[in-house]
């Protein structure tokens, strides 16, 4: 042998050797259940969604450590799981603390098929389509069913008249379903039931680019959200560029399952903010969008024009009231700068509380002074009877 057949032979080795593997890749140290509750431990390849008999019921760690536990569970009459992490071989299983059910055999001669399952249905949900089917009959009993999916049989083992298909890529496919009772007898398949499942969302930054306008001054809050794509749990985002109004800041998710970010704080000055914003996932696909918020000048400080009526009061009964004004920058300054308050009543800021003591009718006149030196005055007044 030629030394440039034998590299062409390691090389060859080496790249079968870095292919995925054919054989099953997942290794089950615990598998029981007790009671209706199903716990299962092993490892597989890292970050891989584990189905149970084609039903997703974990996912690997990062190390490929593997731990479900599922409740309600209910295990399959031959008490024998597949277990199956993406790979080409499934992991056959049998559930310690389980009772095989439906052992009796069959009477002898029995060579009679399951009628077919009816009316099979199929509906998509994300990457997943579910199968619905009427129940097939056996002069002794059906022992479970067997799906087809686009003409290769599922692992697995169905023991009822619905079934998951989970995890799926864009596509269209086509099932059918056969009955087998404990003789082994196969029912003709049932009708066919097709369900296509559509690309997968992008991740995208949703919030349209300009926010809701703020004002100087007054509480603001904007949420920046993005798609939610199906399989990511965990999204992250950073301020990558510009500034969020001054007096605000940029909030990130505090969940990372939560697909959202804030603008939160109050406005101290005029103007047009322009940022931009990414967002990750778990994937490791990004967006990036560029927002802007315009921050409004405050209305001017007012109190409403005319004679302002406060609460009336009766003499010896408690009393409480407050003063109002509206525009400006909060927080407001209060003065009184003419008349007089009813006997029995004090003032702390823009409230009244006291008990009067004594009847008529009350007029003052108000200042209020708002945090950026702006003011105005108004005509107030309080009636005070028996």
């Amino acid at each position: 042998m030629t030394r440039t057949v034998r590299l062409v032979l390691i090389t060859f080795v080496l790249l079968v050797g870095l292919a995925e593997p054919a054989f099953a890749a997942v290794t089950v140290s615990r598998a029981e259940v007790s009671g209706s509750r199903l716990r299962l431990e092993g490892t597989a390849l890292p970050s891989r969604d584990i189905t149970v008999d084609g039903v997703v019921l974990g996912r690997s760690d990062g190390s490929g450590a593997v731990r479900i536990e599922r409740d309600p569970f209910t295990p399959p009459a031959d008490c024998t799981v597949d277990v199956n992490d993406g790979s080409q071989a499934v992991t056959v299983t049998r559930l310690s603390g389980c009772t095989v059910t439906g052992t009796t055999p069959p009477p002898p001669g029995d060579t009679t098929a399951p009628t077919a399952p009816g009316n099979l249905t199929a509906s998509v949900a994300g990457t997943t389509v579910n199968l619905g089917w009427a129940a097939s009959t056996d002069v002794v009993g059906v022992a479970g069913y067997r799906v087809t999916r686009n003409g290769s049989v599922l692992p697995g083992t169905v023991t009822g008249t619905s079934f998951a298909n989970s995890g799926l890529a864009a596509g269209t496919y086509s099932y059918t379903v056969i009955a087998f009772d404990g003789a082994g007898n196969t029912s003709t398949p049932s009708n066919s039931a097709s369900g296509t499942v559509g690309a997968a969302e992008p991740l995208a930054l949703i919030t349209p680019s300009r926010l809701p306008d703020a004002v100087v001054g007054q509480a603001y809050l904007a949420y920046i959200v993005s798609s939610d794509p199906p399989g990511p749990s965990s999204f992250q985002f950073r301020l990558v560029a510009g500034r969020v109004p001054a007096g605000t800041s940029f909030v990130r998710n505090t969940l990372p399952a939560r697909p959202e970010a804030r603008v939160v704080g109050t406005p101290t000055a005029v103007g047009t903010s322009t940022f931009t914003v990414e967002v990750s996932d778990d994937t490791g696909a990004t967006a990036r969008r560029t927002y802007s918020v315009a921050v409004l000048a405050a209305p001017a400080l007012a109190i409403a024009g005319g004679v302002n009526v406060l609460n009336p009061g009766v003499v010896g009964q408690p009393y409480g009231d407050v003063l109002s004004a509206t525009g400006g920058v909060r927080p407001y300054t209060w003065a009184i700068t003419a008349g007089t308050l009813p006997p029995g009543l004090s003032r702390v800021g823009d409230a009244f509380f006291g008990t009067p003591t004594t009847t008529g009718t009350y007029g003052f006149t108000a200042r209020v002074t708002d945090s950026r030196g702006a003011t105005t005055s108004g005509q107030f007044v309080i009636t005070v009877g028996l």
